[in-house]
């Protein structure tokens, strides 16, 4: 289903009286939200953060447990825990440990590999605003737009420049592809956002009457 589909969908959805649902994302979207492929793409930086706090909550789990267990056995502590069972959660947070470590090697090299990722997407970048912007496709979308459905042409813009990307860029990583045409579409996004607020003001001024 193409995303104008989707529009005209959530469009009827609000005609029936269907609530969106309310939730973080959608509040620091705005009323016009991002399409959801957009969304997919971490960059290099989140992906490392996400793989370091993982490691450090292995880390920390699997210390902890593994020094409980082992002052256990020492007699130093006294827990209401048989022998097999401490063996069996040392085995547990001694994994835990192994888990850690291998997500901390995977965040270095992320952060490694991040160089390479940015100048990609600079190399993407630079092609649109030297040539992509200036597609026969997308000024023909911009002369046949609508002026009164920004968010149609928002969404249609959107769906142009993935098209124009994945043509130029066919080896490239398809989700930083989306996330890049959503970028390079975001003041469309603004633009259409506005529109939608002056039209709820306009419909709240007129129930007030």
């Amino acid at each position: 289903m193409s995303l104008y589909s989707q529009l005209k969908n959530a469009e009827n959805a609000k005609n029936s009286e269907q609530t969106e649902e309310f939730t973080l994302e959608n509040i620091l979207d705005g009323p016009v939200k991002k399409p959801a492929s957009s969304k997919i793409y971490k960059s290099p930086e989140e992906r490392y953060a996400d793989a370091h706090t993982t490691a450090v909550a292995f880390f920390a789990v699997g210390g902890i447990g593994l020094a409980l267990m082992i002052l256990t056995l020492a007699g130093i502590l006294s827990l209401p825990i048989n022998h097999f069972a401490l063996y069996s959660m040392s085995v547990f947070f001694l994994i835990f440990l192994v888990i850690g470590f291998f997500s901390q090697r995977s965040s270095k090299k992320i952060l490694a590999l991040s160089g390479a990722e940015r100048a990609r997407v600079k190399k993407i970048t630079d092609w649109y605003e030297a040539e992509g912007i200036h597609a026969d496709a997308l000024k023909k979308l911009i002369e046949e737009a609508d002026k009164d459905a920004p968010e149609v042409f928002y969404l249609q813009k959107y769906e142009l420049l993935q098209q124009l990307l994945r043509q130029q860029f066919p080896d490239e990583n398809e989700a930083l592809l989306d996330k890049l045409a959503s970028d390079f579409s975001e003041e469309d996004r603004i633009d259409a956002m506005m529109a939608e607020e002056v039209r709820l003001e306009a419909a709240i001024r007129e129930k007030r009457r």
